[in-house]
């Protein structure tokens, strides 16, 4: 019997695999097809610009454009008026706008006019290009490189122009004594110095003044402006007031002195001797001694209170 139920099962199970492998669908090929690209006809946008969607555009007027304003009662008997256009090639140019004299400096930044020479009527000029190290021949109504022009030339200065501005070249000699500092360094001369001041400000100083004239601070700042004595003096005051005082008592509780007194003092005389040779030499204790006796920096420092 049992043999029998084995068999009968097996039997089952066959037969469902059977039916199963039977009713499966049987699998296809799918045809693949791509339509064909003629290369001469291409094909139109995704997107096309029809002429009805730029009809917005007329809402918003053009940046040359102001918009016209609200119609009211008090301008609707006046007789309407053409807006004008601001042409953008002509721009309105501010007061404190000095494009031309910017360009005209940056481009003569290393010149140098140095020799002037006149024979009758005619003069003649020389302007040395220190960057690219050329020399310049120049004459009264010539135009140089960058629409650059001549208007005249003295024996002291040369005065140039580019469009409405204008810039003198002071004439440059540079002192004898140049080349001997060069090649062994002394303390100058008071005429010496007064020679070089004048040499740095014919040759960088004028062009520093006109840059400084056309300095605008930036917005909500304010131009620096020079120190009144007065100013000055209130400042010292103050800082007397704030921490001076409290120095002086801290100074008193401690009595310890200066020190290498004697060596700044033969430095004091040293540097003296050696830079102020012809002028003569204040004692060193009344600059660097205080009424205390002592020795220090800080007892140059006087204020008001000190002095009364």
């Amino acid at each position: 019997m049992r043999a029998f139920l084995l068999l009968f099962t097996c039997f089952v199970v066959v037969g469902v695999v059977l039916f199963a492998m039977m009713q499966a669908p049987t699998p296809q090929k799918s045809d693949i097809s791509v339509s064909r690209i003629d290369a001469v006809k291409r094909p139109l946008p995704v997107l096309q610009n029809e002429p009805a969607t730029d009809a917005i555009l007329d809402s918003f007027p053009l940046p040359t454009e102001q918009p016209a304003a609200p119609p009211s009662e008090e301008n609707a008997a006046a007789a309407p008026t053409a807006v004008q256009p601001v042409n953008p090639a002509s721009p309105q140019q501010s007061p404190n706008d000095r494009s031309n004299l910017n360009r005209l400096l940056a481009l003569i930044d290393d010149w140098i006019y140095e020799d002037f020479s006149q024979i009758g009527s005619q003069k003649t000029g020389t302007i040395r290009k220190t960057r690219e190290k050329e020399l310049l021949g120049v004459f009264e109504g010539k135009e140089l490189e960058n629409g650059i022009k001549v208007v005249q030339l003295t024996d002291d200065s040369c005065k140039l122009s580019l469009g409405d501005e204008s810039f003198t070249l002071r004439r440059v000699e540079e002192p004898a004594f140049f080349q001997e500092v060069k090649q062994q360094m002394r303390p100058l001369t008071v005429e010496e110095q007064e020679k070089a001041y004048e040499y740095y400000m014919r040759r960088y100083g004028d062009k520093f003044k006109a840059y400084s004239a056309m300095y605008e601070p930036p917005y909500g700042a304010q131009n620096p402006k020079r120190v009144t004595p007065e100013e000055k003096q209130r400042g010292l005051q103050e800082y007397f007031k704030r921490y001076g005082s409290q120095f002086q008592k801290e100074a008193k509780q401690n009595t310890t002195t200066f020190p290498y007194t004697e060596q700044q003092k033969e430095n004091y005389i040293k540097y003296w001797q050696t830079f102020f040779p012809d002028r003569p030499m204040p004692a060193f204790e009344e600059l660097f001694t205080d009424q205390n006796g002592q020795t220090a920096p800080g007892s140059r420092v006087q204020t008001e209170e000190q002095t009364q």
